[in-house]
């Protein structure tokens, strides 16, 4: 079976990138680690648990901030509500 990995270094972004060592070994180096090792097998990539560690951090972080966003958008709305009751006990008062 023919190798149909190319060699190549590909730019993700200005601080992460992807180098290819060999054939068989790229190198996947991210600011937050020094280095994490990604090896492609032919039933597709293998990754190392340095990377499954920052990925689950990263999809951990996604979970809070999207908690927040309803945290903050319900206390939004249950502010609205009690103005809005707030209003509506002046104006009968006057």
């Amino acid at each position: 079976m023919v190798n149909m990995v190319k060699t190549y270094q590909r730019e993700i972004s200005t601080s992460n990138h992807l180098a290819l060592v060999s054939d068989d070994d790229m190198r996947l180096h991210l600011l937050e680690l020094s280095k994490t090792e990604v090896g492609q097998c032919f039933d597709g990539w293998k990754i190392s648990p340095e990377a499954k560690s920052l990925q689950s951090r990263c999809d951990f972080v996604q979970r809070q901030n999207k908690t927040r966003l309803v945290a903050l958008t319900s206390s939004s709305k249950a502010l609205q509500c009690r103005l809005a009751h707030e209003l509506r006990q002046v104006m009968v008062a006057v």
